[in-house]
């Protein structure tokens, strides 16, 4: 029975992960004043994004735990956006905006010890 619970968990993490990168790239890639809540502290944005799609990433291969590899995947995606938003007229390239990326994936790191006692999300870290 448990082993049905964390596949459809393991499901549910990878779709809710696939729809977070291609909403975050969307929002990334339209002009500003497009964007819903634009007018929010940019580097707030890019730590709780990076946040939420640490967990995701970390969830989604519960198998093993946050590594180099998972974080050094949402770098590259960060770095993609970064250059991405340097080919259009209206985005710029920062590398702020890379520091805020990395400053959310450490921030789920600190705070997982906290993560670990939220019910709905606890289940990530129960897998033998």
């Amino acid at each position: 029975m448990e082993a049905i619970i964390k596949k459809h968990y393991t499901f549910l993490a990878r779709v809710s992960l696939a729809t977070a990168l291609i909403t975050i790239t969307t929002l990334c890639l339209v002009p500003t004043e497009q964007i819903p809540l634009s007018d929010w502290n940019d580097k707030a944005q890019h730590i709780i994004a990076f946040l939420i799609l640490t967990f995701l990433i970390d969830a989604s291969w519960p198998e093993t735990e946050l590594n180099w590899k998972k974080a050094l995947a949402l770098l590259g995606y960060g770095l993609m956006l970064e250059v991405l938003q340097g080919f259009t007229d209206y985005r710029e390239l920062s590398g702020l905006d890379l520091i805020a990326d990395a400053a959310g994936i450490g921030l789920y790191t600190v705070t997982s010890p906290l993560l670990k006692k939220i019910p709905v999300i606890n289940w990530r870290w129960s897998q033998p």
